[in-house]
């Protein structure tokens, strides 16, 4: 029986490391480095988290990745040790040159749809042959501008560090798109995820969204509704553009007409639910169901109604898009259009991993590969009472 040794982490040792990225950075050139030795056990995460100055879910992101990267084990009820695997660990410390792999995400720390596709991406990068090390930019801003900055700034430096290639989930159509043609142009991998712009041809993984708002519209219809209010957002994306044109050719396909008033218009930047939600209620004829372009904002409509005294489904159905209770540890309620994140995340790896095996004589292509949602009922909408 192999002795497992106990590992702590001297508090003078840190050199001031903060933030997630911080951490994982130094857990990783630790366990490289030989400090962190073959089957080593690493503190609790509450004294991790002590020691870097960060919450226990930070913690469980580090470790998560650590796991996917092959260079911990972890089992349930135990604190996870330094992987064994000689092979794994030689690798780290040769002399072969890593390969960057950016992706360039908007808030992938606590969107757990966004941390399915990022850990697909990762799973598949790091069981090939070539090492590569996957380096995460969080574009969240509390503004678009300050989103849009952010964004600006991460491709400035996949361009400066001549990273191998990126995957990008981009928060803005116009104001950074350039930034991407240029990077692209100047033969850079360049993929991107759940939204895209015709005026920038480009490998794209993403979800066919006319159709999966026209299938949520449709179901609404069939159980009886009629008066269907739409929660969007004004952010310059194609899925925001193609959702809203699905919500139409649902209504215009069954002869109802488009009611302005009950689709949500706000002012650039700004997101008021609960001035959409009291304007649809005031309306003469208001919505029985709503339809939303995202789980997040679903839920948003349904503590606003909940706030106003409107029960659903009882007193009004909603649907929205992605599946998000399926991460949940809270019993699945949400009626929605599921999506793979999972499998889109990893069709985004493959791409990059062509793209990267390519010669610059026998180029391929760009490809846009689209998913089909899948319709999820569970208990938010119910068949109108007519």
């Amino acid at each position: 029986m192999e002795q497992v040794k106990n590992l702590s982490i001297p508090k003078n040792n840190t050199n001031g490391v903060t933030g997630l990225p911080g951490v994982l950075e130094f857990l990783q050139d630790a366990i490289k480095s030989g400090r962190y030795q073959a089957g080593m056990r690493l503190p609790s995460e509450r004294s991790l988290a002590q020691q870097f100055g960060v919450d226990r879910n930070a913690i469980r992101t580090v470790l998560r990745t650590l796991e996917e990267d092959g260079l911990i084990i972890r089992k349930p009820g135990c604190r996870p040790w330094v992987n064994r695997n000689t092979s794994i660990l030689a690798r780290l410390s040769s002399s072969v040159a890593l390969q960057t792999v950016a992706v360039v995400f908007h808030d992938h720390v606590l969107n757990p749809t966004a941390r399915a596709s990022i850990s697909s991406i990762n799973s598949v990068l790091r069981i090939k042959d070539a090492l590569y090390r996957l380096q995460y930019f969080d574009t969240k801003g509390v503004s678009m501008s300050e989103t849009i900055a952010i964004e600006n700034h991460a491709c400035e430096t996949i361009e400066k560090e001549g990273y191998a290639a990126v995957i990008v989930y981009s928060e803005s159509d116009g104001a950074i798109l350039n930034q991407w043609q240029r990077l692209r142009d100047s033969g850079f991998s360049v993929v991107f995820l759940d939204r895209y712009n015709d005026s920038l041809p480009c490998d794209y993984i993403g979800l066919d969204n006319i159709p999966a708002a026209k299938e949520a519209v449709e179901y609404l219809i069939k159980l009886g509704h009629r008066r269907i209010g739409y929660l969007t957002t004004n952010v310059p994306i194609s899925p925001v553009r193609e959702r809203l044109a699905g919500y139409k050719s649902a209504l215009s396909d069954a002869d109802i007409a488009i009611d302005p008033n009950l689709i949500s218009s706000f002012p650039e930047g700004e997101t008021d639910v609960a001035g959409f939600v009291e304007q649809c209620l005031q309306n003469p004829h208001p919505p029985t169901a709503f339809f939303a372009l995202s789980d997040f904002l679903a839920y948003e409509l349904i503590n606003h109604l909940n706030a106003r005294g409107k029960r659903v489904p009882d007193d009004i159905s909603v649907i929205g898009i992605d599946d998000i209770d399926r991460y949940s540890v809270r019993t699945p309620f949400l009626t929605t259009m599921r999506q793979p994140f999972e499998r889109m995340g990893q069709r985004a790896a493959e791409m990059i991993l062509m793209r990267l095996s390519e010669t610059s004589e026998s180029p391929r292509p760009y490809q846009h590969v689209l998913y089909q949602a899948v319709l999820i009922e569970r208990d938010s909408c119910r068949p109108l009472n007519l």
